[in-house]
């Protein structure tokens, strides 16, 4: 049971993410928008998580939670959380998806 566990943590926080085909990011002066083009909605982004979800596109779950956690100054725990509350929200409304392919290269 705890191998089984141990794995499924591992592979979390390995994922890396991708915006779903239809969604811009567009930044702006007053923040990040993520445009739905499919369901002709928008998303406004804090600071904070336009970076979580910038990292997010090129790197996979856990480094995102180390550098945000580096870059905010915050306990590696409270990243990890934050970064994966972020990642929930955004699957849920249809705005990333899991990644199919290798992330660019930084």
């Amino acid at each position: 049971m705890y191998f089984e566990v141990c794995i499924s943590e591992q592979m979390v926080s390995s994922m890396s993410y991708e915006l779903r085909k239809n969604v811009s990011m567009v930044e702006t002066e007053y923040g990040t928008v993520l445009l739905d083009g499919a369901q002709g909605s928008y998303w406004n982004l804090n600071a904070t998580a336009t970076e979580i979800l910038k990292n997010l596109l090129t790197s996979d779950l856990n480094d995102t939670a180390h550098s945000i956690a580096e870059q905010f100054s915050i306990d590696l725990a409270t990243s990890l959380s934050d970064t994966q509350q972020l990642v929930s929200e955004l699957e849920s409304a249809g705005l990333v998806a899991k990644r199919t392919t290798t992330p660019p290269l930084r």
